[in-house]
């Protein structure tokens, strides 16, 4: 079974390196948003398993709100990666319904460690 991921991340390099790393993996990343408007609304017309979620999104809506408008509609995986890492907004991301919440830039650790958060709830995609 494959498991349809997208991105939401608004620096364009740091986009494409996180899905170099997912597919040197095995996954496929089938789109990349940089505003939460375009993310929110693929989510609602496309089935998608996985959200890695950044904060900062170009654009009025942040990743956690984001977060908040596509928990109302749909059980997607959402797993923030995010340079922020302020105690206030972490709190803030991690009480919305999320699998886990990491900092960039990500080491080869934690990019496994989101591999097998997917792979531990794929039985639920």
């Amino acid at each position: 079974m494959s498991v349809n991921i997208v991105l939401a991340e608004d620096e364009k390099i740091i986009a494409l390196l996180l899905t170099k790393m997912l597919e040197n993996r095995g996954y496929k990343v089938l789109k990349t948003f940089d505003y939460a408007e375009g993310l929110i609304e693929y989510v609602k017309n496309n089935k998608v398993d996985v959200v890695l979620m950044d904060i900062y999104l170009k654009g009025a809506t942040d990743g956690i709100e984001a977060a908040k408008v596509i928990n109302s509609f749909s059980d997607v995986m959402i797993i923030y990666v995010t340079a922020n890492a302020d105690p206030v907004t972490k709190e803030l991301a991690l009480k919305t319904r999320q699998y886990g919440y990491f900092e960039k830039p990500l080491s080869d650790k934690e990019l496994l460690e989101i591999c097998d958060i997917i792979k531990t709830n794929k039985s639920e995609i």
